[in-house]
Order: C-alpha cells, then sequence, then structure tokens
C-alpha cells in the first residue's frame, strides 16, 4: 500500500557556518526536503552573501533566507519564529538540522513519515560524532569527502556533568567519548514548542512520540570540523561568559574559551581529530566511508557551480519582536502544563564570600575572580529572586563605610531577562543604603552591559558614566609587529634590572618619589610576576619602574608603568615597556593585557599611537554612582 508523500521543511539557524551550511542544506534538499527556511544570525564571515551561487541555482527556489541582526542570541525563539514563518508553504512535517548535521535514513524519509500512524507526533533519532581531518579546511567541499571517522563513544547519550565536563577540560577523558543526546523532528502542530537544540517539543506528552536507533534514521553529526572551526566555538564561549550565561549553557564552547586562554586548544583539537599522533584518553573510533558517500552528490552539486559569483543575497530581516514573542509564547504554553511556582525575593546581609560561594554561576561579574583580587572590606547584602528553590536573579553590594558601598555582581537568568528583574535587584539594593551612602558599580563596557546594564541604571536615577580605564588584551603574533619594540635602546647610563633584585635603598627612594597612589608598584604583591617586572636605575639612583601580574599560566597583565619627570625625555618609559614586553616574547606566556588610566594623559596617547593598533580586544572601565535621596 502507498501513502501520499508529506512535505518536509527543514529549519536552519546559522551563523558564520557558510559554505558549510550550504552544504547541510543542499544534502537536505538533495535526500529529502522539501524547502529550508534558514535564520543568518549575525554572521560576518562573510555571511549568508557566500551564498549567493546556491541561491540562485536550481535548488535556490527551495530555500528561504532570513537574516536576523539582533545580537542577542533568542535561540528558541528564532527557531520558532522560522516555525511560524513557514506555514505558508503548508509543510506536514518539520526537520530541524544544524549546519554540522546531515540526516541519513535507511530508506526515503518522505515514505516512512508517510507510513505512520496518524498519531504519532514525532521521532527522536540518535546522532553520530564523526572525526575531522587534522588539517580539514571546511571551506573546500572536496575536503568533506575525506571524512571517515566514526566514533563510537561508550558513555550515554545524555548531557554531560560537570565531573565530565571537568574531564574532557583536564585532557582525561574525550569529547567523542559521551554519545550525542538525541533530535526530533515532528508534525506541524500549532500545539507544539520546538526546545533549545532541537533536542526535543513541548509539549513533551505528546500522545505519541517513537524512539528510533541509528539503523532506521540517524544523523551523521560533525562538532569538532576544524581549527578555525573551534576557535569561532571558542568566541562564542567567550560571549558567553560576558553575557553573564550559566556554565550549561553552550557548555562547549565555554570550555573551548577556558582551553583557549589557557594555550590548550591546539593539543585539544589535535586529541579529537585524524592525523596527528597524540594519545587520545577515552576516544574509540573506527574508520567508516559511509560519510563520504552520503555527502558526495551534495558536495559535487556544489563544486559544480561558479563559486567565483559575486551578487548581494535578497533576504528578509526578521523581527527581533517575533523572536521576543516567540519567547514569551514558550513560557506561557510551560505555564499551561506546569504552573511555575511564585517568584520570592529575600535581602540577606551580613554575609560572607563563604555564604556566596555557592552562587558563583548566578554572578557576574564573577565574585569569586573578585575576591582574588579585592578581599572583603565591609558586610555583604544580597538581594535575590527564587522560584522555588532556583535563584533566577541575583545581585550582591558590600557595604564599605558609611558614605560609601559597592555594587560587585548583577545577574539575571538569561530566560528571564527583560522582565524588570534587573531593575528590581538593584532597587531593593538601593533600599538598604544610608541616607548619605553613595553606591558606585564598576564594570566593562561591552554589548551586554551597553544594552542592558546602562540603560537600567540611566532609568533609576544613577549619575552619568566615568571612563576610569582603557582596557586591553593581545597575543604575541599581534604586538611582535609593533615597530618601537626595538626603536628606543636605552644610554649606558640607564640599568633595567628585575623587580625582585630591588634594593634596601631603592626602597628608600621608592618612598621619596612623588607618584599618583594608582601606579604604586607594591601593589597586588601576590601575583607580581617576576619574569618581566622592572626596575630602572640612572647611575645607580632609582627612578622607576614597570611591574606585572600574573592572571592565568598564559597571560601577564602590565599594571603599572613610572618613570621619574626629569628622566622622561627621549621615551624611556616605552624604552622600558619594550624591554618587558620582549622578555614575555621569549616564554610561553601568549596574551598581553593593559590597563591604562583615563585620566593618565600622558598614556592615553601612547595607547591610541602605538599600543591600540596592535590590539586585538579593547574595551572600557566606567563608573557611576547612585546617591540616595535626602530624607
Amino acid at each position: 500500500m502507498t501513502f501520499p508523500s508529506p512535505k518536509i521543511v527543514g529549519l536552519l539557524k546559522t551563523r558564520d557556518e557558510w559554505p558549510l551550511a550550504a552544504l547541510a542544506i543542499t544534502h537536505f534538499l538533495l535526500r529529502q526536503g522539501d524547502e529550508v527556511y534558514v535564520i543568518d544570525h549575525c554572521s560576518q564571515r562573510p555571511g549568508a552573501e557566500a551564498l549567493f551561487p546556491l541561491l540562485n541555482a536550481s535548488l535556490g527556489s527551495r530555500v528561504r533566507l532570513y537574516r536576523y541582526e539582533e545580537t542577542e542570541l533568542w535561540e528558541e525563539g528564532m527557531m520558532n519564529a522560522l516555525i511560524q514563518l513557514s506555514q505558508e508553504s503548508e509543510p506536514d512535517w518539520f526537520c530541524p538540522f544544524d549546519s554540522d548535521e546531515f540526516l541519513a535514513p535507511s530508506a526515503p524519509l518522505g515514505q516512512s513519515l508517510a507510513a505512520l500512524p496518524a498519531s504519532v507526533e514525532a521521532l527522536y533519532y540518535p546522532l553520530e560524532n564523526w572525526l575531522a581531518p587534522r588539517e580539514m579546511d571546511d571551506a573546500r567541499f572536496e575536503d568533506y569527502l575525506r571524512i571517515e571517522g566514526r566514533t563510537l563513544p561508550h558513555l550515554p547519550n545524555a548531557a554531560p556533568t560537570p565531573q565530565q565536563i571537568q574531564q574532557i577540560r583536564g585532557g582525561t577523558l574525550s569529547y567523542f567519548a559521551l554519545a550525542p543526546e538525541r533530535k526530533v523532528l515532528f508534525r506541524n502542530s500549532p500545539d507544539v514548542w520546538l526546545g533549545a537544540g532541537n533536542h526535543q517539543i513541548w509539549p513533551l506528552n505528546l500522545p505519541a512520540a517513537q524512539i528510533l536507533d541509528a539503523s532506521s534514521l540517524k544523523a551523521i553529526h560533525l562538532p569538532l570540523l576544524s581549527w578555525p572551526r573551534l576557535q569561532r566555538k571558542s568566541r562564542r564561549g567567550q560571549r558567553c561568559r560576558l553575557e553573564g550565561r550559566p556554565a550549561n549553557f553552550g557548555w562547549q564552547n565555554q570550555m573551548l574559551f577556558d582551553l583557549e586562554q589557557a594555550g590548550r586548544l591546539e593539543d585539544y583539537w589535535a586529541r579529537h581529530s585524524l592525523g596527528a599522533d597524540v594519545p587520545r584518553p577515552g576516544l574509540n573510533y573506527r574508520l567508516d566511508g559511509q560519510f563520504r558517500e552520503l555527502i558526495r552528490p551534495a558536495a559535487e552539486y556544489l563544486q559544480s557551480l561558479d563559486w567565483t559569483e559575486k551578487g548581494a543575497v535578497q533576504a528578509l530581516t526578521l523581527a527581533p519582536e517575533l523572536c521576543r514573542l516567540g519567547q514569551r509564547a514558550h513560557r506561557a504554553l510551560l505555564n499551561v502544563a506546569h504552573p511555575p511556582a511564585p517568584i520570592q525575593w529575600r535581602l540577606q546581609g551580613n554575609l560572607t564570600p563563604a555564604q556566596l560561594a555557592p552562587y558563583e554561576a548566578q554572578t557576574f561579574p564573577s565574585l569569586q575572580k573578585h575576591w582574588r583580587s579585592h578581599p572583603q572590606r565591609g558586610p555583604l547584602t544580597a538581594a535575590l529572586a527564587l522560584r522555588g528553590q532556583t535563584v533566577v536573579a541575583l545581585g550582591v553590594l558590600e557595604e564599605l563605610d558609611k558614605t560609601q558601598a559597592e555594587l560587585l555582581s548583577l545577574w539575571v537568568a538569561p530566560e528571564y531577562r527583560r522582565q524588570g528583574y534587573g531593575r528590581q535587584l538593584l532597587s531593593r539594593l538601593q533600599s538598604v543604603l544610608k541616607p548619605r551612602q553613595t553606591l558606585t558599580a564598576h564594570y566593562k563596557t561591552s554589548e551586554l552591559t551597553q544594552a542592558a546594564l546602562e540603560p537600567l541604571l540611566t532609568r533609576l536615577g544613577w549619575q552619568a558614566p566615568e571612563p576610569t580605564f582603557l582596557l586591553a588584551k593581545t597575543d604575541r603574533p599581534h604586538i611582535a609587529q609593533a615597530p618601537w619594540l626595538r626603536q628606543f635602546p636605552l644610554s649606558s647610563e640607564f640599568t633595567v634590572f628585575p623587580w625582585l633584585d630591588l634594593t634596601a635603598a631603592d626602597r628608600q627612594t621608592l618612598a621619596q618619589l612623588d607618584y599618583p597612589p594608582a601606579l604604586s608598584p607594591l601593589a597586588d604583591p601576590e601575583r607580581l610576576e617576576p619574569l618581566n617586572s622592572l626596575g630602572l636605575r640612572h647611575r645607580e639612583q632609582f627612578i622607576g619602574w614597570l611591574v606585572t601580574h600574573r592572571v592565568d599560566p598564559q597571560t601577564i597583565r602590565y599594571s603599572t608603568l613610572f618613570v621619574a619627570p626629569r628622566f622622561r625625555a627621549k621615551a624611556r618609559g616605552i624604552a622600558l615597556l619594550s624591554q618587558a614586553i620582549l622578555r614575555q616574547m621569549e616564554s610561553p606566556a601568549e596574551f598581553y593585557t593593559f590597563a591604562v588610566a583615563a585620566d593618565n594623559a600622558l598614556m592615553s596617547r601612547f595607547f591610541r599611537r602605538h599600543l591600540r593598533p596592535y590590539m586585538t580586544w579593547v574595551s572600557e572601565s566606567r563608573r557611576r554612582r547612585f546617591l540616595p535621596q535626602k530624607s
């Protein structure tokens, strides 16, 4: 008995994944799909324009492309917005997939879906992780025909435990030892919501859902496809940190960011790719030609196109309101099935860092990092919002004295943002201030602080922001390009010496020098970096210093630079900085960070002219104050 083939629509959200996304789209359309609806989320390399030849080819009429230019990630909102938009195509089934996933049914998918009873609303199918060659170029379609490493995981397909994540991070467990979570395809229904990651649909209590094994339907997954892709995923992990996301949100990307900061990302890639002769603890795999044959039609089709052809992609802009509306619809759907516990607000004073330590994942910026360089100076007060036993918002302030307090952390769970929780946190913290006590907030500028924190502070009556420091970071390849590193040698009258060789006579001279307190070389002695913290003498007289501090094994912070005023001519400060940088360049420490006081006109000018062109990241530290109303 034959059944009419259902209409299958693919759903894809992608960012900086071209031309990999073109391969996934083409494979879906050639193998099992009728149309694909795509959201391109803020791609920059070069973005959806790389899809131009495909959209102009014979498959192009079956691809609907939307752009979403808001940087904030509304993953579920975006995917469910696509579901709403695709209703004009009258689909029978939806097949959401990622750019690195390639469906591999054992029989034509349309026939299999047509034969299902009408009561079956969804199919859950497994993913198989595959290894890529060490020198994989994900921009070359022919390189995909070289992928032949099918992993053999021995741990169940569930979200990894914190212990397993630590083992993967430490190199004692392979990422590929874990079986990926299942994915879902489902019927078109007005009562269904697609969850984050395309792993499940809501409500979970559907009339019927089938769980398939790999013999009938699976998808081949290429999560660690190439070295450049790992670096892009690390950048996304950095963004998760800047946005204050919890540790389990995009945990792979956050882990890759940590590994890159520690200088271990290349080693991680070597252990999770084929072609490098390195130990791979916990990794089992088998050479298999299945993916090569599966992807060959799509790869050869794309190779036949003229990829030198350029043009503008005619894409529609997806309104942010549609995605946010989708997020609210999701919450409403969950609330109908599972009414949430009411929000409970608490205000607790006289806390200690140890009492707040269990809530580290709910702090932004990190309180643990703050305590490492700033010991507690006064009583701590926390305002928090609880839903059941879950903390959904947390703010912490420290009372310094009767006239000053500092806002240390302000965090709201991503799904509760833009709903007034941040305002309520701050209002509660402001309510504990004494009549003449000023509350101060110090923060780094970022997309998150400019979009959320600064407007919030303005609405609550805080004073205008004051720049305090220019902040910057770079790496060895970029700073090595600075031409001034070797252009300003010191004459024989000057001696540069390691800071640890500071003599008693030098200390006496230091006590007599007139320098701003912020430039003291004696601050934070526990983390002083002996490698390139330097002192400067002129004819045996101590006249200046450059002090650095170790931030982590791969990063050194250039903290204070001072040269006595009468010796500042002929770029002697630059010479001292150059010597410190050159010493670090001979060490394994890869990264350099700088902080320049905003009111230091001389150093600010030097930074703009000589350092800024060789930085990989630049931001600004700001300060804002709140003065309570006089009663």
